[in-house]
């Protein structure tokens, strides 16, 4: 009979207090306001951007406004005719080395100790790199099929939550029973709620030419679900004081 030894473990004291770091997710149509919050995000700020927009809007608010940015672009194909027109098996291949290669930013950025906040944009076409890494151009994905992209998922974000971390979507209507229901949501990886600690939709009114800013989920405040920011209060430093006053931002 094999002798199994085990080693006390030592617990500790249950304390109120803020989190060190925040994880956000945030939504919204475009220029609604997504990559101006990351510009408000503690510095050093490591940022992936998978949408061309990106570095463009950030130079725009850093000429403002100067801030410690670092990124790192993923989204210029050296053939797109040639990966537009492969096979499953080659679409797979290439987005495996394509994932794989933006993981290892995200890593980088995680392990850094010059860094204090990570930015992806958008985690939109993060999950569907991710998607295509698993099945190609597949377009009908069964919800039991999707265990290897979650784990992906699971992992990359996990990973970064030792830093503050802000993940861009894109807006898409929700539907229920086929039909449209007038609210929305964010494009992309459904599971995101368990592993942020906020998600917040951007908007930009036309009539008032305003920006706006509305808590959709809160882990540790539902009193705050429905909050909104607008303006030049929609900062990470104003979100996160609103959120936990006790922080040190």
């Amino acid at each position: 009979m094999r002798t199994v030894t085990h080693q006390r473990v030592e617990f500790e004291q249950l304390t109120d207090s803020a989190p060190d770091h925040l994880s956000i997710a945030s939504f919204g149509d475009a220029a609604s306001g997504k990559t101006t919050l990351i510009h408000s995000m503690p510095e050093p700020i490591g940022v992936i951007a998978l949408d061309r927009k990106t570095r463009p809007r950030l130079q725009t608010a850093n000429r403002r406004d100067k801030k410690n940015i670092v990124i790192k672009e993923f989204i210029r194909h050296s053939k797109p005719l040639e990966v537009s027109n492969m096979d499953e098996n080659g679409a797979k291949n290439y987005y495996t080395t394509h994932f794989n290669r933006i993981q290892d930013a995200a890593f980088s950025l995680a392990e850094s100790k010059d860094i204090r906040s990570i930015a992806i944009d958008s985690a939109t076409q993060l999950w569907e790199d991710c998607l295509f890494r698993h099945f190609g151009r597949a377009f009908r994905i069964m919800p039991r099929d999707r265990s290897a992209p979650n784990a992906d998922m699971r992992e990359l974000i996990n990973a970064c939550q030792g830093k503050h971390l802000l993940l861009t979507h894109q807006s898409s209507e929700v539907w229920r029973n086929d039909k449209p229901t007038g609210r929305y949501s964010w494009s992309g990886w459904s599971k995101l709620g368990y592993y942020c600690n906020l998600v917040v939709e951007h908007d930009y009114s036309e009539k008032d030419k305003e920006f706006s800013l509305t808590i959709r989920m809160c882990q540790d405040r539902p009193d705050m679900i429905g909050q909104v920011l607008t303006g030049e209060t929609i900062t990470f430093e104003v979100l996160a004081a609103l959120i936990y006053p006790d922080g040190q931002w």
